[in-house]
């Protein structure tokens, strides 16, 4: 008995402790009810409150209007006002409000980047100017020690990082496919396959860029590009070997040597890799039969003459 009444007494006096040790570490927060980690504002005045309207100023402006210059305007302003101690009656709260406006200052321009990033993105007008803006401040924002960590302010500079590197990607897949040959035309040479190429395309339709009024439409132009590039190749073919008729004794000769592989070339053409209009699809698959048909028919005729 006399152990339990040890027992209840250390737990009170520990108690008793505690408290006390919370009031003499922050008296507010047991009397006002305040987090103690909640920064408490010094006393205002008129710099203060000048500061606190610019950014407010900032923060109204327009997503569709880029303010970088503002920013650091403002920035300057709460730097200098702090040299020359305006901001509060002693060193201390001087201090505080530096700190407090520039944290305030650098959250709410984070935002609005942020947002203004996005109101690009989400329109069919990417300039190269605004694209530029987007990258410098987004890289000046996320190397800021005010940044919070492992934040949602973090995720969405991300993000846009993310979003420039697949504009700047996806152009040089545009590229890769506009100037993209294939030389090797031996007769028995197949042309490449495109199904990867097609495949890429269809996943970078899924992606933001794809906004890009510009970037859409020379992303939705390469099936057709692609597709003549085969042509192409098949008709410089045929126009190479179709005439060498001459060169073979017998027509026979001619068709397996010649005729046979250029016939199985044009019959590789398949719409089901290019998904362009079947219109356009048959006349040029028609155009290059015809051709081919055509060196036959010489060949037919030259061998006919010759007995």
């Amino acid at each position: 008995m006399k152990a339990f009444k040890i027992i209840i007494i250390f737990l009170i006096l520990s108690v008793i402790g505690f408290f006390i040790w919370k009031w003499v570490s922050n008296p507010t927060s047991l009397v006002n009810g305040q987090n103690p980690s909640v920064k408490i504002k010094p006393k205002s005045n008129p710099f203060t409150e000048k500061v606190e309207h610019l950014t407010d100023s900032l923060q109204n402006l327009p997503d569709s209007t880029f303010c970088q210059q503002l920013y650091r305007d403002i920035q300057y302003i709460i730097d200098d006002n702090a040299r020359q101690n305006l901001f509060g009656d002693t060193q201390g709260d001087n201090e505080k409000w530096k700190e407090l406006l520039t944290e305030s200052l650098y959250t709410i321009y984070t935002t609005k980047l942020i947002n203004q990033s996005m109101f690009v993105f989400n329109n069919h007008e990417w300039k190269n100017e605004d694209l530029k803006t987007i990258r410098s401040e987004r890289d000046f924002l996320i190397k800021s020690p005010l940044l919070q960590k492992g934040g949602s302010a973090e995720a969405k500079l991300n993000e846009i990082d993310n979003i420039l590197k697949k504009y700047y990607e996806t152009w040089g897949f545009v590229k890769e496919c506009e100037e993209y040959s294939y030389s090797n035309s031996s007769i028995n040479q197949k042309y490449p396959n495109m199904d990867e190429k097609m495949s890429k395309l269809h996943n970078y339709k899924k992606q933001k860029p794809y906004n890009c009024a510009q970037l859409k439409a020379r992303l939705d132009n390469i099936p057709q590009l692609l597709f003549n590039k085969h042509v192409e190749y098949i008709k410089d073919k045929i126009n190479k070997y179709g005439p060498n008729y001459k060169e073979y004794e017998y027509q026979v000769d001619y068709n397996n040597q010649i005729y046979t592989h250029l016939d199985k070339q044009i019959s590789t053409l398949n719409n089901n890799i290019y998904k362009i209009s079947q219109n356009y699809f048959d006349a040029k698959y028609h155009d290059l039969k015809s051709l081919l048909n055509s060196y036959n028919k010489e060949a037919f005729n030259y061998y006919k003459n010759k007995q």
